[in-house]
């Protein structure tokens, strides 16, 4: 009632459905929610014949419009020409943004698209579709119309009041141009895509039914809103409560680097709730400071905690070591790897990362979140507090297998949500990077004056080929051509482009290549009086190059006269429009002006996806891009994306009794007894102030016997003793990461598996290996004849790939025998690999193509898996495969083919050759599957 002395008066124009069941009279609010539909809603007093076909009113206030085709007659198109040109919002209540309806349908038989927001011929429509067959539109329904799902589900009164009461809400954001600087105020009403809306409610749906303990993977491409996803799904886990009125998490933690999220957290949060507070962000690198404030967070109260990787290792030991933390349920929300870069790796994180990996991490790229929540899953030994929601575009194999879920009917896991790179792009919410995909060929020559060679006259030849290579690559004529290739073709072709505001990058190697890159693409630009074209170089730490640019050189000094230290936002302006990379922004960085990619550094797998979609993202008038690469072949670029195109599947799962071959090997190698296994880790167990002596003598004498062994065996120059060695020290490592997977993957019931990993961990940062390698002098090498060659620009065409594989074999390397040459003879090979007797590049294509048409061949891979090299190379069946593959390669170059089949002498060692090539190929790709270099 309206006071009779006047006053304010407060209506509560709704009340959504409550978290529990525990106030009638909520409930009974809630139960007076009157949801209606009209149809027929004349709306205008100025147009007062024109009509919407739907209003959906909630407590008789409109809240969505809804016009409807059937594909009989019109096609949803004309309904969004309805919207656009005879809907205009101007002068007209209903249509106010924010203020009236919040979304507005169009609906055919097969399919829905929405917008939040009216502005005539500006007006955007995005779908609101389920998907069908992993990409764009809806699967029919032999029940009536493929959007029925629409009325069906959405409009449904529970879902729908959902909707409006946990997922709309209002984004404020101010964006600043780059160029100008001026600042907008924009607002947005945020509405849940299909998918977002989908996987968010199973999530909560399965976390409610199953409690706390699980895992959850969702793959959702670029161009998913991750973002919001997430952010949805923390407010509403947060609230989330069983049956029985008990919370399910008392804490929801969210590991990003966005820091829009932070924000868009806080904002969103503060719409949905009556109190501030819920929301706490930790982001702080490092001190005690961090340490305390995660514990208060934990323990006071805060629903959601917002932490970077960084911190994400804390919090994990913060969670496990404080007492008033025990008995606490915990939702861990892992966003995949972002644009933080800290060029450093978190200590306990280390040990799940390759060595690979750890170099990578050392050069600026980002740890990957599936990295830190295998490390988290590990430490926390499946403890039942902790839920793991994992968001990712692109899974690998482990990951599918410690957070996928096995199909209803059985199968390989499998994510628990998909939103597919196939159903972004079709949807138009990322470009096809490859589309537009031109690959260079580089060949070049070497010279060196042998009979001035005064270093020893035979070398490893594995070494003396990196350093040769290594030479080339990084030789003021092969960066120079290169960067003359990108910045005229950049200018050509890619900076005209978005108003002449586009953008492009520079793959590279290493960061002694950025830094050159740089160095000599500035030259170029300066020595051709080049305007219009500024680059910046991206890299971490300090980089020396004493025999070119310089000692001692940071981002600072090579990017001289910027106004912040923070590269990302320095090459937002148009100022500068070429950025240099090497690991650090190669991945998880975000610039929607981007266009064009120049790849000077072999890509692959996981890798080569995530570099090229830097590409992807989109931008007002961008609907190409260019990728120009300099080492790849773009079939195995295609390869790599087809596994991640549609969902990623995986074509087996591991074998856990894998492990044991393992342990069969180790045991036999002499270094260890079980009794010492057992002692150390039965010392541990028993902790107290004595452990760390207890555990240390019962591992000292492996230790010891190792160390005495590799003092003999380097003495004595035991080559053999030196190599089992090495191979125990290595088999021992990959144990400790097999057991780390396949325990969180499987139920191992062997009690002496966890005794052995624990006894491994302890010994192995104690087994010195460490050797005097000869150095390999190529000072006089001087590089004679270069060449850089286009190929043609080509399109290539995504398609389901043939999954993912599985870790088949652990232990399984070997030391690679050191071949012994001359360096002139290496020099003589590399040449004639490289030379141009047959035209540029065509011994290395054919060879490479023959060498891939064999590694196909069903029979011989089965061969090379189970045979030595000897037994292989000796295979009857291997010199008719080779024949039929020299034939089949014959229209690529005919010229060297026909002078193969000619010369028995070259037919004959190329024959002897390439077996021993092929099994190494062979051999090498199982070593990389399972870890092993």
């Amino acid at each position: 009632m309206v006071p009779q002395q006047g006053g304010a008066v407060k209506f509560r124009l709704a009340q959504f459905r409550p978290v529990t069941t525990n106030n009638p009279e909520t409930l009974a609010a809630y139960a007076k929610m009157r949801v209606r539909v009209m149809r027929q809603v004349h709306y205008s007093t100025k147009h007062p014949n024109k009509a919407l076909d739907l209003v959906l009113f909630v407590n008789g206030i409109p809240v969505a419009t809804i016009e409807l085709k059937t594909d009989f007659t019109q096609s949803i198109g004309n309904a969004v020409n309805q919207y656009r040109f005879d809907r205009s919002p101007s002068g007209e209540p209903l249509f106010a943004f924010a203020k009236r309806s919040l979304v507005h349908f169009v609906v055919s038989n097969s399919e829905v698209r929405m917008t939040t927001k009216l502005a005539g011929a500006e007006t955007r429509f995005l779908p609101f579709n389920r998907g069908h067959d992993e990409g764009a539109g809806n699967p029919p329904n032999p029940a009536g119309s493929a959007s029925s799902y629409f009325w069906e589900e959405i409009l449904q009164r529970d879902t729908w009041l959902q909707v409006l009461g946990s997922f709309v809400h209002l984004q404020v954001e101010v964006d600043v141009d780059p160029d100008t600087g001026k600042k907008t105020r924009t607002e947005k009403i945020l509405f849940p895509r299909y998918h977002q809306w989908r996987a968010v409610n199973r999530l909560v749906a399965a976390a409610r039914q199953e409690g706390a303990g699980r895992r959850y993977l969702v793959q959702h491409s670029a161009g998913s809103g991750k973002t919001n996803s997430i952010a949805w799904l923390a407010h509403r886990l947060s609230q989330l409560h069983d049956e029985q009125n008990e919370k399910v998490f008392d804490t929801v933690v969210v590991v990003t680097d966005r820091t829009v999220l932070d924000k868009q957290l806080q904002d969103a949060i503060a719409q949905f709730e009556k109190h501030a507070g819920v929301v706490q962000s930790i982001t702080r690198d490092g001190g005690e400071s961090k340490s305390s404030e995660l514990a208060s967070a934990l323990t006071g109260g805060k629903q959601i905690v917002i932490v970077t990787i960084q911190t994400f290792e804390a919090l994990i030991t913060t969670i496990q070591s404080k007492p008033e933390l025990r008995g606490r349920r915990f939702a861990v929300i892992a966003d995949e790897a972002h644009s933080s870069q800290t060029g450093s790796t978190a200590g306990a994180l280390t040990k799940v990362l390759s060595p690979q990996e750890q170099a990578a991490v050392a050069e600026g790229a980002p740890i990957d979140s599936e990295a830190y929540l295998q490390w988290a899953m590990e430490v926390t030994a499946n403890a039942s507090n902790i839920s793991y929601f994992a968001f990712t575009a692109t899974p690998k194999p482990k990951t599918l297998e410690l957070f996928g879920r096995e199909p209803v009917g059985g199968g390989t896991p499998e994510p628990f949500d998909l939103y597919s790179m196939q159903q972004a792009i079709e949807e138009g919410f990322i470009l096809d990077v490859l589309q537009n995909y031109t690959p260079y060929k580089v060949a070049w020559q070497l010279q060196h004056p042998g009979s001035d060679y005064d270093a020893p006259g035979e070398v490893d030849e594995s070494t003396a080929v990196k350093a040769l290579v290594r030479y080339v690559r990084l030789h003021p004529t092969n960066i120079s051509q290169k960067a003359k290739i990108v910045v005229d073709h950049f200018r050509q072709f890619a900076q005209p482009l978005l108003g002449g505001k586009a953008k492009a990058m520079v793959v590279t190697g290493s960061r002694v290549e950025a830094v050159r890159w740089k160095k000599y693409l500035d030259a170029y630009l300066s020595d051709s009086h080049i305007q219009g074209v500024k680059a910046l170089v991206a890299f971490s730490g300090t980089v020396e190059d004493p025999t070119d640019v310089g000692e001692g050189l940071t981002e600072k000094t090579q990017n001289p006269g910027l106004w912040t230290s923070d590269l990302a936002a320095a090459f937002k302006p148009s100022t500068y429009n070429v950025m240099i990379v090497a690991e650090k922004f190669q991945t998880g960085f975000d610039q929607p002006r981007l266009v064009a990619m120049y790849v000077d550094r072999k890509l692959g797998g996981v890798q080569a996806v995530q570099t090229l979609s830097r590409l992807n993202r989109t931008y007002p008038g961008k609907d190409k891009t260019f990728v120009l690469d300099f080492v790849n072949e773009p079939l195995d670029i295609l390869d790599a994306f087809k596994d991640y195109y549609r969902k990623a599947e995986l074509t087996a799962t591991t074998d856990p009794n894998l492990i044991y071959d393992l342990v069969t090997k180790l045991d036999s190698a002499g270094i260890y007894t079980m009794a010492e296994v057992s002692q150390a880790f039965d010392a541990a167990l028993a902790a107290g102030v004595n452990a760390n002596s207890a555990v240390s003598a019962a591992t000292a004498p492996a230790v010891d016997r190792f160390a005495k062994r590799w003092f003999n065996a380097v003495t004595d120059g035991d080559a053999a003793e030196q190599d089992e060695l090495k191979l125990f020290k290595s088999d021992a490592g990959q144990f400790v990461k097999f057991y780390d997977f396949i325990s969180q993957a499987r139920n191992l019931e062997d009690t002496d598996l966890p005794r052995r990993h624990y006894f491994f961990r302890r010994i192995l940062p104690q087994l010195v290996t460490a050797t005097w390698e000869e150095p390999v002098d190529i000072s006089k090498v001087k590089l004679s004849e270069y060449s850089v060659t286009p190929g043609d620009a080509v399109k290539l065409n995504l398609e389901q790939g043939k999954g993912l594989e599985p870790i088949t074999a652990i232990g399984s390397g070997a030391i690679h025998e050191k071949h012994r040459s001359a360096l002139e003879e290496i020099i003589g090979k590399l040449n004639e690999r490289f030379g141009d007797k047959y035209g540029v590049g065509a011994v290395d294509l054919t060879v490479n193509h023959i060498v891939g048409k064999l590694a196909v061949d069903y029979d011989l891979a089965r061969q090379a898996e189970v045979n030595t090299p000897q037994q292989f190379a000796e295979s009857p069946a291997l010199p008719k495969a080779f024949a039929k593959a020299v034939i089949e390669v014959r229209d690529e170059t005919p010229m060297l083919v026909d002078d193969m089949l000619s010369d028995n002498g070259l037919f004959a060692e190329l024959s002897k050759a390439l077996p021993a090539m092929l099994y190494e190929f062979l051999s090498g790709k199982q070593s990389k599957e399972s870890g092993v270099e």
